[in-house]
């Protein structure tokens, strides 16, 4: 499935145009969650007898850095046209992808037998993640990139490291793959998506290793990914401030005014003498 997200020729900075339509927003805050979930918790009741899910608590530590960060995307991945570009609009997404598991808009099955199900609800309240585990999978339609059903055309780019998750168990080890990065416009000439994404195994020691019935899960693999749609707008110019020390144009409005006065009393004087000699010729 990450095949069809992000492919793997790395592609240069600035490398799609966009325009720029719509007004400018303040950008919405980065954030970062803290917390820990019991790993038994995340479990659906079993239909099988025989059921032994290590029970610890998992440490989680997630840092999204790119909503407040739009600008620096578009300054390194977008050539945009017009002088001042700025966000208009911004849609962040967090989502998991499964590897080698079974599932369906319900649950997240670990064996083939359904006796391990960790329950979708559970996994996106407890790590703000949209979790996806097949392809015809309803979940992806949720993604902001998904137009039409389709995925957009990626280019793979170097990652900025703007979403950031760590694990840490004593009931497992964690792996972490290399951090891969793309975007891709959209349909509309003023948006486009940047998207991170990286390889997690969460790889469990032959002593806590999960028994589904007769089925052994001694690792998950997942795709831990962010994305965030932007649409870019123009950056208004703030009018010129009036400068109050600014001598030389108060010197040139001075002479206008003292130059019209003038003006106006030689015109006032040449109006009387007129109306003199017309008086007397009469």
């Amino acid at each position: 499935m990450i095949s069809k997200l992000i492919p793997k020729e790395v592609g240069q900075r600035s490398v799609i145009n966009r325009s720029c339509i719509g007004n400018c927003i303040i950008p919405p805050l980065c954030f970062r969650m803290r917390g820990f979930v019991r790993f038994r918790d995340l479990f659906m009741p079993s239909i099988c007898e025989v059921v032994d899910i290590p029970d610890a608590t998992i440490d989680i530590d997630i840092g999204v850095l790119a909503p407040c960060n739009t600008d620096l995307i578009i300054s390194q991945y977008v050539i945009p046209e017009c002088d001042n570009p700025c966000t208009s609009s911004i849609t962040n997404n967090l989502f998991t992808i499964f590897e080698s598991v079974f599932g369906d808009t319900d649950v997240i099955q670990l064996d083939p037998n359904g006796c391990c199900n960790i329950s979708r609800i559970l996994w996106e309240a407890a790590f703000n993640h949209i979790p996806i585990t097949q392809e015809n999978d309803p979940n992806w339609l949720r993604l902001c990139f998904i137009e039409n059903g389709q995925f957009p055309s990626f280019i793979s780019v170097p990652p900025l490291n703007l979403y950031q998750w760590q694990f840490s168990s004593d009931i497992f080890e964690v792996i972490y793959g290399d951090k891969v990065a793309a975007i891709a416009p959209l349909s509309s000439p003023n948006c486009f998506v940047y998207v991170e994404a990286q390889n997690i195994r969460w790889a469990f020691p032959d002593k806590n290793a999960m028994v589904c019935n007769d089925y052994r899960r001694e690792k998950l693999d997942m795709i831990w990914a962010g994305a965030i749609c932007i649409c870019i707008g123009i950056q208004q110019e703030p009018p010129t401030p009036i400068d109050p020390f600014n001598l030389k144009e108060d010197y040139e409005v001075l002479i206008g005014l003292t130059i019209g006065a003038d003006l106006w009393e030689l015109q006032k004087d040449i109006d009387t003498l007129t109306k003199i000699i017309i008086s007397r010729s009469i």
